[in-house]
Protein backbone atom coordinates (compact mmCIF):
# COMPACT_ATOMS: atom_id res chain seq x y z
CA UNK A 1 0.00 0.00 0.00
CA UNK A 2 1.02 3.46 -0.93
CA UNK A 3 0.07 6.53 1.01
CA UNK A 4 0.02 10.07 -0.65
CA UNK A 5 3.15 10.64 0.20
CA UNK A 6 5.12 8.08 -2.00
CA UNK A 7 6.07 7.66 -5.34
CA UNK A 8 5.72 4.96 -7.43
CA UNK A 9 9.18 2.90 -8.68
CA UNK A 10 8.98 0.43 -11.30
CA UNK A 11 11.76 -1.89 -11.91
CA UNK A 12 12.22 -2.72 -15.25
CA UNK A 13 14.35 -4.35 -17.80
CA UNK A 14 17.50 -1.97 -18.43
CA UNK A 15 17.43 -2.99 -22.30
CA UNK A 16 13.83 -1.37 -22.23
CA UNK A 17 14.77 1.86 -20.46
CA UNK A 18 14.49 4.24 -23.27
CA UNK A 19 11.48 2.45 -25.13
CA UNK A 20 9.50 3.19 -21.59
CA UNK A 21 11.25 6.10 -20.36
CA UNK A 22 7.97 7.99 -21.48
CA UNK A 23 5.92 5.72 -20.02
CA UNK A 24 7.90 6.19 -16.71
CA UNK A 25 7.34 9.76 -16.86
CA UNK A 26 3.49 9.62 -17.85
CA UNK A 27 3.27 7.25 -14.78
CA UNK A 28 4.75 9.23 -12.69
CA UNK A 29 2.74 12.31 -13.43
CA UNK A 30 -0.47 10.37 -13.12
CA UNK A 31 0.99 8.68 -9.78
CA UNK A 32 1.93 12.25 -7.94
CA UNK A 33 0.00 14.31 -6.20
CA UNK A 34 -2.79 16.51 -8.06
CA UNK A 35 -1.44 19.53 -9.37
CA UNK A 36 -3.65 23.01 -9.58
CA UNK A 37 -4.96 23.39 -12.80
CA UNK A 38 -2.97 26.28 -13.97
CA UNK A 39 0.39 24.69 -13.73
CA UNK A 40 2.71 24.19 -16.48
CA UNK A 41 4.63 21.03 -16.78
CA UNK A 42 8.19 20.73 -14.92
CA UNK A 43 11.07 22.26 -17.36
CA UNK A 44 13.86 19.87 -18.46
CA UNK A 45 16.04 20.46 -15.97
CA UNK A 46 13.74 19.57 -13.30
CA UNK A 47 12.90 16.69 -14.99
CA UNK A 48 16.17 15.76 -15.15
CA UNK A 49 16.94 16.37 -11.62
CA UNK A 50 13.38 14.52 -10.83
CA UNK A 51 14.89 11.77 -13.15
CA UNK A 52 17.96 10.92 -11.23
CA UNK A 53 16.22 11.32 -7.83
CA UNK A 54 13.74 8.96 -8.74
CA UNK A 55 15.47 6.56 -11.36
CA UNK A 56 18.20 4.69 -9.66
CA UNK A 57 18.15 2.37 -12.02
CA UNK A 58 21.23 4.26 -14.01
CA UNK A 59 23.13 4.72 -11.30
CA UNK A 60 23.05 0.86 -10.85
CA UNK A 61 23.99 0.35 -14.79
CA UNK A 62 26.98 2.81 -14.34
CA UNK A 63 28.52 1.65 -10.95
CA UNK A 64 28.55 -2.03 -12.04
CA UNK A 65 30.63 -0.73 -15.52
CA UNK A 66 32.46 1.44 -13.16
CA UNK A 67 33.51 -1.10 -10.89
CA UNK A 68 34.33 -3.74 -14.03
CA UNK A 69 37.01 -0.95 -15.46
CA UNK A 70 38.40 -0.44 -11.89
CA UNK A 71 38.82 -3.96 -11.50
CA UNK A 72 40.56 -3.90 -14.64
CA UNK A 73 42.65 -0.78 -14.76
CA UNK A 74 43.96 -2.31 -10.77
CA UNK A 75 44.87 -6.12 -12.46
CA UNK A 76 46.92 -4.38 -15.44
CA UNK A 77 48.77 -2.05 -12.51
CA UNK A 78 49.86 -5.45 -10.55
CA UNK A 79 50.87 -7.20 -13.91
CA UNK A 80 53.52 -3.94 -14.59
CA UNK A 81 54.24 -3.78 -11.03
CA UNK A 82 54.95 -7.58 -11.01
CA UNK A 83 56.93 -7.50 -14.33
CA UNK A 84 59.32 -4.35 -13.25
CA UNK A 85 59.53 -6.26 -10.06
CA UNK A 86 60.89 -9.26 -11.40
CA UNK A 87 62.98 -7.62 -14.12
CA UNK A 88 64.72 -5.25 -11.08
CA UNK A 89 65.28 -8.55 -9.45
CA UNK A 90 67.25 -10.60 -11.84
CA UNK A 91 69.55 -7.98 -13.44
CA UNK A 92 70.27 -6.96 -10.16
CA UNK A 93 71.48 -10.30 -8.80
CA UNK A 94 75.12 -9.86 -9.34
CA UNK A 95 75.25 -6.29 -7.02
CA UNK A 96 72.86 -7.44 -4.47
CA UNK A 97 72.89 -9.64 -1.84
CA UNK A 98 70.01 -12.65 -2.57
CA UNK A 99 68.22 -11.28 0.53
CA UNK A 100 67.71 -7.54 -1.42
CA UNK A 101 65.61 -6.59 -3.86
CA UNK A 102 64.44 -3.54 -5.27
CA UNK A 103 63.22 -1.70 -2.36
CA UNK A 104 67.21 -2.85 -1.04
CA UNK A 105 68.39 -1.23 -4.44
CA UNK A 106 66.59 2.11 -3.79
CA UNK A 107 67.72 2.13 -0.44
CA UNK A 108 70.96 1.89 -1.95
CA UNK A 109 70.82 5.10 -4.01
CA UNK A 110 69.37 6.70 -1.71
CA UNK A 111 72.31 5.98 0.91
CA UNK A 112 74.43 6.79 -2.14
CA UNK A 113 73.25 9.89 -2.50
CA UNK A 114 73.38 10.85 1.13
CA UNK A 115 77.01 9.25 1.49
CA UNK A 116 77.83 11.41 -1.69
CA UNK A 117 76.09 14.64 -0.32
CA UNK A 118 78.02 14.49 3.45
CA UNK A 119 81.46 13.52 1.80
CA UNK A 120 84.52 15.25 3.14
CA UNK A 121 86.37 17.21 0.77
CA UNK A 122 89.79 16.07 -0.89
CA UNK A 123 92.19 16.55 1.85
CA UNK A 124 94.19 18.51 -1.01
CA UNK A 125 91.04 21.21 -1.41
CA UNK A 126 91.11 21.96 1.84
CA UNK A 127 94.25 20.82 3.57
CA UNK A 128 94.26 21.39 7.47
CA UNK A 129 97.35 23.52 7.75
CA UNK A 130 99.09 26.90 6.02
CA UNK A 131 101.74 29.60 7.12
CA UNK A 132 101.23 32.98 8.08
CA UNK A 133 103.38 35.71 7.48
CA UNK A 134 104.82 35.91 11.62
CA UNK A 135 105.00 33.11 14.03
CA UNK A 136 102.82 32.59 16.95
CA UNK A 137 103.20 31.38 20.47
CA UNK A 138 103.68 27.68 19.64
CA UNK A 139 106.28 26.89 21.41
CA UNK A 140 105.30 28.69 24.89
CA UNK A 141 101.46 27.81 24.56
CA UNK A 142 100.28 25.49 26.98
CA UNK A 143 96.90 24.52 27.15
CA UNK A 144 96.18 24.32 31.45
CA UNK A 145 96.03 27.57 33.63
CA UNK A 146 99.11 28.55 35.35
CA UNK A 147 97.03 27.59 38.95
CA UNK A 148 96.70 24.55 37.35
CA UNK A 149 100.33 24.37 36.10
CA UNK A 150 101.91 25.24 39.85
CA UNK A 151 99.81 22.96 41.64
CA UNK A 152 99.51 19.69 39.73
CA UNK A 153 102.49 19.92 36.85
CA UNK A 154 105.46 19.85 38.90
CA UNK A 155 107.40 17.98 36.20
CA UNK A 156 105.98 20.82 33.75
CA UNK A 157 109.33 21.91 32.34
CA UNK A 158 110.08 25.62 30.21
CA UNK A 159 113.14 24.87 28.55
CA UNK A 160 115.56 26.98 26.38
CA UNK A 161 115.41 24.85 23.56
CA UNK A 162 113.54 26.97 20.87
CA UNK A 163 116.55 26.88 18.82
CA UNK A 164 116.27 23.34 18.18
CA UNK A 165 113.39 23.83 15.88
CA UNK A 166 113.57 25.20 12.13
CA UNK A 167 112.40 29.03 12.39
CA UNK A 168 109.44 28.24 10.30
CA UNK A 169 107.58 25.73 12.05
CA UNK A 170 106.57 28.63 14.11
CA UNK A 171 104.54 29.92 11.25
CA UNK A 172 102.42 27.19 11.04
CA UNK A 173 98.88 27.15 11.26
CA UNK A 174 96.64 24.60 11.84
CA UNK A 175 92.44 23.89 11.48
CA UNK A 176 92.48 21.14 14.38
CA UNK A 177 88.33 20.97 13.80
CA UNK A 178 89.39 18.26 10.56
CA UNK A 179 92.01 16.41 12.19
CA UNK A 180 91.40 13.31 13.93
CA UNK A 181 91.69 12.66 17.90
CA UNK A 182 94.69 10.70 19.20
CA UNK A 183 95.36 8.02 22.27
CA UNK A 184 98.63 8.52 23.16
CA UNK A 185 100.03 4.97 24.63
CA UNK A 186 103.17 5.06 27.23
CA UNK A 187 103.86 1.17 28.61
CA UNK A 188 106.55 1.72 31.34
CA UNK A 189 108.67 -0.45 33.25
CA UNK A 190 111.63 0.34 35.81
CA UNK A 191 111.77 3.87 35.11
CA UNK A 192 113.59 5.83 36.73
CA UNK A 193 111.38 8.26 39.39
CA UNK A 194 110.14 11.51 38.07
CA UNK A 195 110.81 10.58 34.33
CA UNK A 196 106.89 9.27 33.56
CA UNK A 197 105.74 12.22 35.94
CA UNK A 198 107.59 14.68 32.92
CA UNK A 199 106.34 12.10 30.26
CA UNK A 200 102.89 12.67 31.08
CA UNK A 201 102.57 16.29 32.13
CA UNK A 202 104.49 17.63 28.82
CA UNK A 203 101.50 15.77 27.03
CA UNK A 204 98.82 17.28 28.95
CA UNK A 205 100.22 20.39 29.09
CA UNK A 206 101.32 20.55 25.04
CA UNK A 207 98.53 18.93 23.39
CA UNK A 208 95.07 20.41 21.98
CA UNK A 209 92.59 19.24 24.59
CA UNK A 210 90.19 18.22 21.44
CA UNK A 211 92.56 16.36 19.53
CA UNK A 212 93.70 14.54 22.77
CA UNK A 213 91.47 11.57 23.27
CA UNK A 214 93.00 9.81 26.33
CA UNK A 215 96.57 8.95 27.72
CA UNK A 216 96.69 5.03 28.08
CA UNK A 217 99.83 4.09 30.71
CA UNK A 218 100.56 0.31 30.43
CA UNK A 219 102.40 -0.70 33.85
CA UNK A 220 104.50 -3.62 32.87
CA UNK A 221 105.81 -4.40 36.30
CA UNK A 222 103.37 -7.25 36.53
CA UNK A 223 101.94 -8.71 40.12
CA UNK A 224 105.93 -9.69 41.41
CA UNK A 225 107.43 -6.09 42.36
CA UNK A 226 110.30 -8.07 43.72
CA UNK A 227 111.59 -7.64 40.32
CA UNK A 228 112.10 -3.91 39.99
CA UNK A 229 111.43 -1.07 41.64
CA UNK A 230 107.88 -0.12 40.21
CA UNK A 231 106.68 3.48 40.64
CA UNK A 232 103.57 2.39 41.98
CA UNK A 233 102.84 5.62 43.76
CA UNK A 234 103.89 8.02 40.86
CA UNK A 235 101.34 5.72 38.58
CA UNK A 236 98.31 6.47 40.85
CA UNK A 237 99.32 9.87 40.90
CA UNK A 238 99.27 10.35 37.59
CA UNK A 239 96.01 8.68 37.58
CA UNK A 240 94.82 11.20 39.19
CA UNK A 241 95.79 14.15 37.02
CA UNK A 242 92.81 13.92 34.44
CA UNK A 243 90.20 12.08 33.56
CA UNK A 244 92.01 11.39 29.63
CA UNK A 245 94.80 9.38 31.79
CA UNK A 246 93.96 5.61 32.55
CA UNK A 247 96.39 3.17 33.61
CA UNK A 248 96.34 -0.99 33.04
CA UNK A 249 98.09 -2.94 35.25
CA UNK A 250 99.71 -6.03 33.44
CA UNK A 251 99.31 -9.36 35.31
CA UNK A 252 102.67 -10.67 34.37
CA UNK A 253 105.62 -8.80 32.99
CA UNK A 254 104.90 -9.25 28.59
CA UNK A 255 107.47 -6.58 27.38
CA UNK A 256 107.50 -3.87 25.05
CA UNK A 257 105.72 -4.86 22.01
CA UNK A 258 102.31 -6.99 23.95
CA UNK A 259 102.28 -3.91 26.46
CA UNK A 260 101.63 -1.68 23.40
CA UNK A 261 99.03 -3.87 21.81
CA UNK A 262 97.33 -4.26 25.59
CA UNK A 263 96.78 0.02 24.62
CA UNK A 264 95.98 -0.81 21.55
CA UNK A 265 93.29 -2.50 21.51
CA UNK A 266 91.88 -0.21 23.93
CA UNK A 267 92.20 2.85 22.40
CA UNK A 268 89.64 4.93 21.28
CA UNK A 269 91.27 7.77 19.18
CA UNK A 270 91.30 7.27 15.54
CA UNK A 271 95.32 7.56 15.81
CA UNK A 272 97.77 5.66 18.01
CA UNK A 273 100.50 7.14 19.39
CA UNK A 274 103.70 5.23 20.82
CA UNK A 275 105.75 7.20 23.16
CA UNK A 276 108.12 5.81 25.80
CA UNK A 277 107.90 6.87 29.47
CA UNK A 278 111.34 9.07 29.40
CA UNK A 279 110.35 11.69 26.83
CA UNK A 280 109.74 15.71 26.81
CA UNK A 281 107.43 16.93 24.09
CA UNK A 282 108.89 19.98 23.62
CA UNK A 283 106.26 22.37 21.68
CA UNK A 284 102.73 23.35 21.38
CA UNK A 285 101.72 21.47 17.91
CA UNK A 286 103.89 18.51 17.95
CA UNK A 287 100.46 16.59 17.51
CA UNK A 288 99.53 18.62 14.69
CA UNK A 289 102.38 18.60 12.63
CA UNK A 290 102.88 14.74 13.46
CA UNK A 291 98.91 14.16 12.15
CA UNK A 292 99.54 15.97 8.56
CA UNK A 293 101.15 13.82 6.66
CA UNK A 294 98.69 10.85 8.05
CA UNK A 295 96.42 13.35 6.99
CA UNK A 296 97.61 13.18 3.48
CA UNK A 297 98.39 9.47 3.03
CA UNK A 298 96.29 7.49 5.51
CA UNK A 299 98.67 4.69 5.23
CA UNK A 300 101.61 6.60 7.01
CA UNK A 301 103.86 5.95 10.11
CA UNK A 302 104.59 9.65 11.24
CA UNK A 303 107.49 9.63 13.66
CA UNK A 304 109.08 12.57 15.90
CA UNK A 305 112.55 13.78 15.25
CA UNK A 306 114.26 13.45 18.36
CA UNK A 307 116.62 15.17 20.71
CA UNK A 308 118.56 13.88 23.30
CA UNK A 309 118.22 14.55 27.33
CA UNK A 310 121.25 13.68 28.67
CA UNK A 311 120.78 10.83 31.51
CA UNK A 312 124.19 11.83 32.75
CA UNK A 313 122.94 15.52 34.36
CA UNK A 314 120.74 15.31 37.08
CA UNK A 315 118.86 18.30 35.78
CA UNK A 316 118.13 15.67 32.67
CA UNK A 317 119.12 18.67 30.44
CA UNK A 318 119.19 18.69 26.56
CA UNK A 319 122.53 17.68 24.73
CA UNK A 320 122.09 20.43 21.91
CA UNK A 321 119.76 20.47 19.09
CA UNK A 322 119.94 16.84 16.76
CA UNK A 323 120.55 16.37 13.34
CA UNK A 324 117.91 15.21 11.13
CA UNK A 325 118.85 11.49 10.09
CA UNK A 326 117.47 8.79 7.69
CA UNK A 327 116.40 5.81 10.14
CA UNK A 328 118.31 3.05 8.87
CA UNK A 329 119.59 -0.49 9.91
CA UNK A 330 123.84 -1.69 10.88
CA UNK A 331 125.43 -4.90 9.89
CA UNK A 332 123.66 -6.65 13.02
CA UNK A 333 119.85 -5.59 12.09
CA UNK A 334 119.53 -2.73 14.74
CA UNK A 335 118.09 0.30 14.46
CA UNK A 336 120.78 3.13 13.62
CA UNK A 337 120.75 6.93 11.62
CA UNK A 338 122.34 7.80 9.04
CA UNK A 339 122.62 11.60 7.58
CA UNK A 340 123.69 11.96 4.32
CA UNK A 341 123.35 10.23 0.83
CA UNK A 342 124.78 9.32 -2.37
CA UNK A 343 127.92 10.78 -1.53
CA UNK A 344 130.10 9.38 -3.36
CA UNK A 345 130.76 12.81 -4.68
CA UNK A 346 130.88 15.96 -2.97
CA UNK A 347 128.85 17.27 -5.19
CA UNK A 348 125.87 14.80 -4.87
CA UNK A 349 126.18 14.98 -0.88
CA UNK A 350 122.33 14.98 0.17
CA UNK A 351 120.68 15.41 3.61
CA UNK A 352 117.30 15.45 4.83
CA UNK A 353 114.88 18.33 4.87
CA UNK A 354 115.37 20.61 7.99
CA UNK A 355 111.55 21.38 7.94
CA UNK A 356 108.95 19.36 5.99
CA UNK A 357 108.83 15.33 6.40
CA UNK A 358 110.87 13.09 4.54
CA UNK A 359 110.41 9.44 4.17
CA UNK A 360 113.14 7.04 5.52
CA UNK A 361 114.02 3.14 5.38
CA UNK A 362 113.20 2.86 9.26
CA UNK A 363 112.34 4.33 12.58
CA UNK A 364 112.93 4.04 15.91
CA UNK A 365 110.39 1.44 18.22
CA UNK A 366 108.96 4.32 19.55
CA UNK A 367 107.65 8.08 19.11
CA UNK A 368 105.40 7.95 15.97
CA UNK A 369 102.06 8.20 15.03
CA UNK A 370 99.72 5.48 12.98
CA UNK A 371 96.12 5.29 12.28
CA UNK A 372 94.39 2.29 14.58
CA UNK A 373 92.84 0.90 11.48
CA UNK A 374 96.29 0.45 9.29
CA UNK A 375 98.11 -0.26 12.42
CA UNK A 376 95.34 -3.51 12.55
CA UNK A 377 95.72 -3.66 9.11
CA UNK A 378 99.38 -4.54 9.12
CA UNK A 379 98.66 -6.81 12.22
CA UNK A 380 99.87 -4.38 14.96
CA UNK A 381 103.36 -5.84 16.43
CA UNK A 382 104.27 -9.28 16.34
CA UNK A 383 103.08 -11.46 20.08
CA UNK A 384 105.90 -13.66 19.22
CA UNK A 385 108.74 -10.55 20.15
CA UNK A 386 109.45 -11.10 24.05
CA UNK A 387 110.53 -8.10 26.25
CA UNK A 388 112.37 -5.81 23.83
CA UNK A 389 113.92 -5.29 20.66
CA UNK A 390 112.77 -6.06 16.90
CA UNK A 391 109.01 -4.64 17.10
CA UNK A 392 110.50 -1.45 15.08
CA UNK A 393 111.97 -2.79 12.14
CA UNK A 394 109.04 -5.40 11.83
CA UNK A 395 106.43 -2.49 11.92
CA UNK A 396 109.05 -0.49 9.13
CA UNK A 397 108.99 -3.65 7.20
CA UNK A 398 105.84 -4.74 6.82
CA UNK A 399 104.27 -0.96 6.23
CA UNK A 400 106.87 -0.32 3.41
CA UNK A 401 106.09 -3.74 1.21
CA UNK A 402 102.40 -3.74 2.41
CA UNK A 403 101.34 -0.44 1.10
CA UNK A 404 102.26 2.20 3.73
CA UNK A 405 105.16 4.14 4.30
CA UNK A 406 107.24 6.04 6.96
CA UNK A 407 108.12 9.79 7.05
CA UNK A 408 110.06 11.54 10.22
CA UNK A 409 108.73 15.08 10.95
CA UNK A 410 111.30 17.91 11.84
CA UNK A 411 108.79 20.26 12.97
CA UNK A 412 107.59 17.86 15.80
CA UNK A 413 110.18 17.46 17.97
CA UNK A 414 110.39 15.42 21.44
CA UNK A 415 113.08 15.15 24.13
CA UNK A 416 114.18 11.40 25.05
CA UNK A 417 116.20 10.59 27.97
CA UNK A 418 118.65 6.95 26.24
CA UNK A 419 119.75 4.57 28.76
CA UNK A 420 123.45 4.88 27.76
CA UNK A 421 125.62 5.55 31.04
CA UNK A 422 123.87 2.68 32.71
CA UNK A 423 126.35 1.72 35.22
CA UNK A 424 127.10 5.26 36.38
CA UNK A 425 123.42 6.27 36.57
CA UNK A 426 122.27 2.49 38.81
CA UNK A 427 119.74 2.16 35.89
CA UNK A 428 117.27 -0.64 35.89
CA UNK A 429 117.42 -1.16 32.76
CA UNK A 430 117.85 -3.70 31.61
CA UNK A 431 115.33 -5.72 33.30
CA UNK A 432 115.59 -9.02 34.87
CA UNK A 433 113.88 -11.64 32.67
CA UNK A 434 112.14 -14.63 34.35
CA UNK A 435 112.55 -18.51 33.27
CA UNK A 436 108.98 -18.49 31.65
CA UNK A 437 109.62 -15.41 29.99
CA UNK A 438 112.48 -17.11 28.07
CA UNK A 439 110.89 -20.31 27.59
CA UNK A 440 108.07 -18.89 26.06
CA UNK A 441 110.25 -16.75 23.64
CA UNK A 442 111.28 -20.53 22.23
CA UNK A 443 114.85 -21.02 24.49
CA UNK A 444 114.87 -24.29 25.96
CA UNK A 445 115.11 -25.01 30.19
CA UNK A 446 118.66 -24.74 29.80
CA UNK A 447 118.79 -21.76 28.12
CA UNK A 448 122.21 -20.11 30.65
CA UNK A 449 124.47 -22.33 29.02
CA UNK A 450 123.16 -23.21 25.65
CA UNK A 451 122.51 -20.21 22.61
CA UNK A 452 125.65 -18.61 22.75
CA UNK A 453 127.64 -16.26 19.93
CA UNK A 454 130.96 -17.14 18.02
CA UNK A 455 131.26 -19.19 21.57
CA UNK A 456 130.61 -16.03 23.91
CA UNK A 457 127.71 -16.66 26.27
CA UNK A 458 125.61 -13.51 26.49
CA UNK A 459 122.82 -12.14 29.22
CA UNK A 460 119.52 -13.23 28.79
CA UNK A 461 118.29 -9.80 27.81
CA UNK A 462 120.93 -9.75 24.59
CA UNK A 463 119.96 -13.41 23.90
CA UNK A 464 116.31 -11.91 23.57
CA UNK A 465 117.15 -8.84 21.61
CA UNK A 466 119.09 -11.47 19.14
CA UNK A 467 116.18 -14.24 18.78
CA UNK A 468 113.83 -10.92 18.44
CA UNK A 469 115.79 -10.17 15.52
CA UNK A 470 116.00 -13.60 14.02
CA UNK A 471 112.06 -14.30 14.14
CA UNK A 472 111.53 -10.77 12.24
CA UNK A 473 114.53 -11.62 9.10
CA UNK A 474 112.91 -15.17 9.10
CA UNK A 475 109.16 -13.68 8.74
CA UNK A 476 109.64 -10.65 6.22
CA UNK A 477 113.26 -10.68 4.23
CA UNK A 478 114.27 -13.78 2.55
CA UNK A 479 117.03 -17.04 2.61
CA UNK A 480 120.12 -15.05 1.45
CA UNK A 481 119.52 -12.03 3.73
CA UNK A 482 118.88 -14.46 6.46
CA UNK A 483 122.41 -16.48 5.98
CA UNK A 484 124.07 -13.46 5.50
CA UNK A 485 122.93 -12.54 8.75
CA UNK A 486 123.74 -15.68 10.23
CA UNK A 487 127.58 -15.25 8.79
CA UNK A 488 128.13 -11.73 10.37
CA UNK A 489 126.47 -12.58 13.74
CA UNK A 490 127.23 -16.15 14.13
CA UNK A 491 130.02 -16.65 11.92
CA UNK A 492 128.50 -19.78 9.61
CA UNK A 493 125.64 -19.49 6.81
CA UNK A 494 123.69 -21.69 8.74
CA UNK A 495 122.60 -20.88 12.67
CA UNK A 496 123.75 -23.33 14.98
CA UNK A 497 122.22 -25.69 16.01
CA UNK A 498 120.09 -24.50 19.37
CA UNK A 499 119.61 -21.29 17.77
CA UNK A 500 118.46 -23.40 14.60
CA UNK A 501 116.05 -25.49 16.39
CA UNK A 502 114.33 -22.41 18.07
CA UNK A 503 114.03 -20.86 14.28
CA UNK A 504 111.93 -24.24 13.60
CA UNK A 505 109.40 -23.54 15.61
CA UNK A 506 108.31 -20.15 14.17
CA UNK A 507 106.57 -22.56 11.33
CA UNK A 508 104.30 -23.81 13.77
CA UNK A 509 104.13 -20.83 16.40
CA UNK A 510 100.41 -19.46 15.91
CA UNK A 511 101.25 -15.77 16.15
CA UNK A 512 103.92 -15.67 12.97
CA UNK A 513 101.20 -17.93 10.96
CA UNK A 514 98.70 -14.35 11.86
CA UNK A 515 101.97 -12.41 10.16
CA UNK A 516 102.11 -14.53 7.65
CA UNK A 517 98.18 -14.65 7.04
CA UNK A 518 98.19 -10.87 6.90
CA UNK A 519 101.18 -10.98 4.51
CA UNK A 520 98.99 -12.90 1.96
CA UNK A 521 96.12 -10.43 2.59
CA UNK A 522 97.89 -7.59 2.12
CA UNK A 523 99.48 -8.91 -0.98
CA UNK A 524 103.13 -7.49 -0.02
CA UNK A 525 106.31 -7.27 -1.61
CA UNK A 526 109.59 -8.99 -1.53
CA UNK A 527 112.51 -7.79 0.58
CA UNK A 528 114.10 -7.29 -2.83
CA UNK A 529 111.46 -5.01 -3.52
CA UNK A 530 112.31 -3.21 -0.15
CA UNK A 531 115.71 -2.71 -1.26
CA UNK A 532 115.43 -1.59 -4.51
CA UNK A 533 112.58 0.42 -4.46
CA UNK A 534 112.93 1.94 -0.29
CA UNK A 535 116.39 1.28 0.61
CA UNK A 536 118.52 2.16 -1.88
CA UNK A 537 115.97 5.29 -3.58
CA UNK A 538 116.01 7.02 0.40
CA UNK A 539 119.69 5.86 1.45
CA UNK A 540 121.44 5.57 -1.51
CA UNK A 541 123.21 2.14 -0.89
CA UNK A 542 121.69 -1.31 -0.35
CA UNK A 543 120.60 -2.49 3.34
CA UNK A 544 124.05 -4.27 5.00
CA UNK A 545 122.98 -7.61 4.63
CA UNK A 546 122.97 -7.05 0.88
CA UNK A 547 125.17 -10.24 -0.52
CA UNK A 548 127.18 -7.01 -2.79
CA UNK A 549 128.51 -5.89 0.91
CA UNK A 550 129.66 -9.10 2.69
CA UNK A 551 132.64 -9.88 2.53
CA UNK A 552 133.95 -13.55 1.85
Amino acid sequence: AMTSGDRAIDIIDPSQQNDNHAGILKQRRHTSPKRKQNQSLPNRNDTFRRRKRVSPRHHIVFSIRDVIKFIFGYTMLLFFVLKIYLSMSSSGESNMDSNQGPRAMLRSKVETKEDKKNEKEPYWSNPMWWIEDEPDDWFERIYISQIERKKNYHALRYMDIKNNFNPVCGHYRFDTSGMPDATVIVPVLNEETGMLSMTIHSILARTPPELLREIIIVDDSGADHTLDNANEEEIAELALLSPKVKVVHNAERIGCAKSRMVGANMAEGEVLVFVDSHIEMESATWLEHLLVPILENPRTVSTQTIDVIDDLDSKHLYQGKALNFWGIVNENFIFAYQNERFNEANETIEHPSAREPYETPFIPGSLFAIRKDEFFRLGGYDKGLYVWGGENTELALKSWTCGGRLVIVPCSRVGHMFRVHMKETGSRWPPLITAETMQKAGFDADYKTKYKVKGENFNDFEKIVKWNNIRVLSLWTNDETMQNYNKRTFGSRTLPPDWQQAQEKIKTDPFALEQIQKKKENQCQSFDWFDKHVYMRLTGNHHPLHSSLMKE
